[in-house]
């Protein structure tokens, strides 16, 4: 056989890579009519689905009671006057959104993913009992590929996947319809020392900038000083741009994956702060569905690159550029 044919019958042998990145690959940025993508999560106590069409609709079913929504009942009084309902938005993903979240999946080859891909460092992995378990697929261009995840493994493909599964969670979060923004948008910043707190400040989704202001008062109930509310006024105002701006760098850094917890050396700090006492930052969101996501980061963390550390880092350090541009704290 000559060296021609040998060649030719390897190429015509390797039908892997170019035909699986052709499943996802767009013509002319057209999003396929097909396409489907779904999220699973098994967990212990409930189901849940994430579903994403060709048309942009995000849409999320639990077993049990489905999304929950933080919108008054009917009938509902404060003071004798009818209470206003929260406006809940529907999750819509653009056309640029859903090419970007296709590229997403060729990123990692998602089509490649088997017994042998990705492969896997020789180092031995961490694994815990009892998590639950992610199952991601994508229906595109007549293809259908569906890959699952146990949560409970710390493994390049768990960490691979975990990204993806979060990105087409974020979708629902962060995308609404008609790029508008909710009535319960919010935006918590502070800053605090020990018992003191440096600065307070919360964005509002008519994007009033409020700070507040506290003094320390010893409690002698619990033998320490605790920060009083004093007063809170009106520093500035962001436009929608901006809060639209805002939001996509909550996106981007993946800021629906922090809830509730302090950032340590686990996510990412070079040295292990100190847990008592501490300079450190916090940020609390909550958008849309009455979902609330928080993190707080010491400051002598030191963050690597490319942790939650260091996003957090990154976010906490825009939000600081933005209350600097409308004057609402002054540049050192």
């Amino acid at each position: 056989m000559t060296k021609l044919s040998v060649l030719l019958a390897l190429v015509f042998c390797l039908p892997s890579f170019s035909t699986i990145k052709a499943q996802t690959r767009l013509e002319n940025d057209k999003v396929p009519a097909d396409l489907l993508i779904t999220l699973r999560n098994s967990g212990r106590s409930f189901v849940y689905t994430i579903t994403i069409t060709a048309n942009g609709d995000w849409s999320y079913h639990q077993n049990y009671s489905g999304l929950p929504a933080v919108s008054l009942p009917d009938g509902l009084s404060i003071n004798g006057k009818p209470a206003k309902k929260t406006k809940i938005l529907k999750p819509k993903l653009s056309n640029a959104k859903l090419n970007w979240l296709i590229a997403e999946f060729e990123k990692v080859q998602f089509f490649r993913f088997g017994k042998d891909f990705p492969q896997e460092d020789k180092n031995e992995f961490l694994s815990i009992n009892h998590q639950s378990t992610e199952t991601i697929s994508i229906r595109i261009n007549g293809q259908t590929k569906e890959v699952s995840n146990y949560l409970g493994d710390f493994t390049k493909r768990t960490a691979l996947l975990r990204d993806l599964a979060e990105k087409i969670r974020g979708a629902g979060v962060w995308n609404l319809q008609n790029g508008e923004i909710p009535d319960n948008f919010e935006v918590w910043y502070r800053i605090t020392d020990g018992d003191k707190i440096q600065k307070d400040f919360k964005i509002k989704s008519n994007g009033e900038i409020t700070e507040s202001y506290h003094l320390s008062k010893f409690y002698p109930e619990v033998g320490k000083n605790l920060p009083v509310f004093i007063k809170s006024k009106i520093v500035g105002k962001l436009s929608k741009q901006q809060l639209i701006q805002l939001i996509d760098e909550f996106e981007k850094i993946g800021f629906s994956t922090f809830k509730y917890s302090p950032l340590s050396k686990y996510a990412g700090c070079s040295n292990e702060p100190i847990l008592t006492a501490e300079k450190r930052t916090h940020i609390n969101v909550q958008i849309n569905h009455n979902r609330q996501m928080y993190a707080s980061l010491y400051e002598n963390c030191n963050p690597k690159p490319e942790t939650d550390a260091a996003k957090f880092e990154y976010m906490a350090n825009e939000i600081e550029k933005l209350l600097k541009t409308i004057k609402a704290i002054k540049i050192n």
